[in-house]
């Protein structure tokens, strides 16, 4: 008897080999085409997102610009307020004054002063002779005459018929408001102001009062000034925002507006929403058209071109792996040119990818050199100032013969104070005097200096251009850092040479070039050329600061420094530094502290730290102050709540939540009349960077018991003449 056969197992679809592959192809391309089609969605609604951002980007830089107008004007107002001719009422003499601000605003229209009832008393854009009006904008001369600076809703002018903007400050006689100081803006000057911001093509930019009135236009302005702007705009209440509906035009637009907290007025950058929504679509229409093409052409080739499309495929994928585990990729010939271009291309890649592997762990190297460099030197600058401190005491109660050895130690910490400033320099939180000055001069006036640094057998070339050439920088250390340049080049030559250094602009740079015929660097000596501590000399010959404060010096000025150089062919360093307009000095007007006044003060000392608590607090009962203090700013809150302080000094960083900084604009909010000293090893650079204000007086550490003291005193007695005013 026969055994049964188990019946044969068919598949479900028998194909060929092609439609097998055909299947394949369609199953793969078309989710293709979906997924990309989903991201070029997702491209167009990020587009769409970032233009959001582009337009409340202006609308904000537009109002910050308005601002800083309005700002400008209210300090000149703020200041001619103070005429000793307007206090005792000489109007022909304030007149004067006024004049000789008014030449260095020719864009004003005149200044106006008018007493409380709104009668102008004087005139600058008035013919001689001419009757002076009424003021036409009474309710920013109320506002003056209430207290506060205020700026007007856009108007005409009475006496020159324009458009124009009034700014009034209160003027104060004898501790009344007696008069309100104003000027006026044309409207013609914020529309220059807001030509000077590019838009890109199709979009409109605005300005409006706080009333909704237009004051400038980039679409159409002669129709526009003047006019209430669109409902939309009047309507929004918030500080800033982006919205979406019909313009003044009366067509759909999408677009952000941002607030002056300072007169109300509203900058305004908006798009037509044709324009907004089309940002994208091209792409997925084209996609739509080429995935039809594609569909077709990958079902005629498809069958044929699938044994010859494997093979490449597959070495493909090997490149692949190569690619990801860093191994070389091997160049083999196939029978699609696409797949070879496509290995060369990913050998290539892998060549790039490791270059910046290995320069971004240098850069992240530096980064943490800097961050470390500039953490020691904060603390050593805690250490810095309690010594000095101390060592002022010390020196007071001293023998005669013990003099010298405090001075050694007065040296040794001078020592310490000039190597924390250039460890703080190039980890950017040291504050550098910066001041605008002719880079070129600078260098051709060091010439004899150079000179007493360098050995007779090297010959010393300075090339500058003939123009000035404007940086903004420390001098002090633009002077050291190209004399470390210079040093560096001289110990590269032992057996003489030649070292030129030049100066030259190139765009809106200023660049500096030191080049040497010595012996130059390794590949490894120049990797590390900027670590802080890194020398080749031997020990005892060099602090291997020389470059690093070179590095500090052009991070602080917003520029760069590179090196060319191979080993035996000489070194070449370049210095970038970004060139600026020559600024006119301002001058400083110093208060003169009378020699014979006595100044008494309470005082609230807030100091993690003990040691500088210590000797901080020492320093001030020295002098005669009454000081109480404390280690963290809760402590501090609850004394000030008790009692009376007529100074709080205290440092930025401190422990608990609470830091210098909200100690200090939080008793600023609830004292007004206490005075804030705020100490820190910081700059008020580096503070900004961390999202700080600096709204207070600052002292660095580390700083001398003389400096602290007088610091200390000039504000007790700015504070007291304050109060006897």
């Amino acid at each position: 008897m026969r055994a049964a056969r188990a019946p044969e197992s068919r598949p479900f679809l028998r194909l060929s080999m092609r439609g097998y592959f055909l299947i394949f192809a369609l199953g793969g391309l078309l989710p293709a085409l979906l997924f990309a089609a989903l991201i070029l969605w997702w491209s167009a609604e990020t587009q769409r997102e970032i233009t959001n951002r582009q337009l409340l980007s202006a609308a904000r830089s537009l109002m910050q610009a308005v601002d800083l107008e309005m700002k400008a004007a209210i300090s000149a107002l703020e200041t001619l307020r103070h005429v000793r001719a307007l206090q005792v009422g000489d109007i022909e003499g304030f007149m004067e004054a006024s004049r000789a601000i008014h030449r260095d605003h020719p864009h004003w229209n005149g200044i106006v002063l008018t007493d409380a009832t709104g009668q102008q008393l004087m005139n600058l854009a008035a013919q001689p002779g001419q009757p002076l009006p009424n003021i036409a904008h009474y309710e920013v001369i109320k506002g003056a005459l209430s207290g506060k600076a205020s700026v007007s809703e856009l108007m005409r002018g009475r006496v020159l018929n324009v458009h124009l903007v009034g700014i009034d400050v209160p003027v104060y006689v004898d501790g009344a408001i007696k008069y309100a100081l104003g000027l006026s803006i044309p409207a013609s000057h914020f529309q220059a102001l807001l030509s000077q911001h590019p838009i890109p093509e199709g979009w409109i930019m605005g300005l409006v009062d706080h009333k909704g009135i237009i004051v400038a236009r980039s679409l159409d302005p002669a129709a526009g000034i003047g006019t209430p702007t669109a409902s939309m705009w009047q309507e929004a209440a918030a500080s800033e925002g982006v919205l979406s509906g019909s313009g003044r035009l009366q067509f759909p637009v999408v677009g952000a507006y941002a607030r002056s907290e300072l007169s109300g007025w509203k900058a305004i950058v908006s798009v037509p929403k044709e324009i907004f929504d089309s940002i994208g679509t091209g792409a997925l229409r084209a996609l739509a058209a080429g995935g039809i093409v594609l569909v077709v052409i990958n079902l005629i080739l498809v069958v044929a071109a699938a044994r010859r499309v494997v093979r490449p495929i597959e070495r493909l994928a090997a490149h692949a792996n190569d690619y990801v585990a860093g191994a070389p990729i091997a160049q083999e010939k196939s029978p699609l040119v696409e797949a070879d271009v496509l290995a060369a291309s990913l050998s290539e890649a892998g060549k790039r990818q490791r270059e910046v592997e290995r320069a971004l762990g240098q850069s992240q190297k530096m980064e943490a050199v800097g961050q470390f460099a500039g953490g020691v030197a904060h603390d050593f600058n805690n250490l810095l100032t309690a010594m000095q401190g101390n060592l002022t005491f010390i020196s007071r109660h001293t023998a005669s013969e013990g003099q010298k050895y405090v001075g050694r130690l007065e040296q040794a910490i001078e020592r310490a104070s000039s190597l924390v400033h250039r460890l703080l320099i190039y980890s950017r939180s040291r504050p550098l005097h910066a001041e605008t000055f002719d880079a070129g001069a600078r260098i051709e006036a060091m010439r004899p200096l150079i000179l007493t640094a360098l050995r007779a057998d090297i010959e010393l070339l300075i090339e500058t251009e003939k123009r000035p050439l404007f940086i903004h920088a420390d001098p002090t250390q633009f002077e050291m850092a190209v004399l470390n340049l210079v040093v560096n080049s001289r110990d590269a030559m032992p057996k003489g040479g030649t070292i030129k250094i030049e100066c030259r602009a190139s765009h809106d740079e200023v660049t500096i070039i030191v080049r040497d015929s010595g012996v130059g660097m390794t590949n490894e000596v120049r990797a590390r050329a900027f670590e802080p501590f890194y020398t080749t000399k031997p020990i005892g010959q060099g602090t291997g600061l020389g470059l690093t404060t070179v590095y500090g010096l052009a991070k602080q000025a917003g520029g760069r420094v590179d090196i060319a150089s191979e080993s035996g062919r000489g070194t070449e360093v370049q210095m970038r530094l970004p060139m600026v307009a020559q600024i006119a000095s301002e001058e400083v007007y110093a208060i003169t502290e009378p020699a014979h006044i006595a100044v008494r003060g309470r005082i609230l000392l807030v100091e993690d730290d003990a040691l500088v608590l210590g000797a901080s607090k020492e320093m001030l009962e020295s002098e005669g102050y009454t000081v109480d203090a404390v280690q963290r700013a809760d402590e501090a809150v609850e004394l000030i709540a008790r009692e009376q302080f007529d100074l709080l000094i205290t440092d930025i960083v401190l422990p608990g939540g609470l830091s210098g900084i909200d100690l200090a604009e939080r008793m600023h909010t609830d004292h007004p009349s206490l005075r804030i000293l705020l100490i820190s090893g910081y700059s008020p650079d580096a503070l900004k960077e961390r999202g700080l204000t600096m709204r207070f007086d600052l002292l660095p550490k580390p700083y001398t018991a003389a400096e602290f003291v007088a610091q200390v005193r000039k504000m007790l007695l700015q504070s007291a003449s304050l109060a006897a005013e």
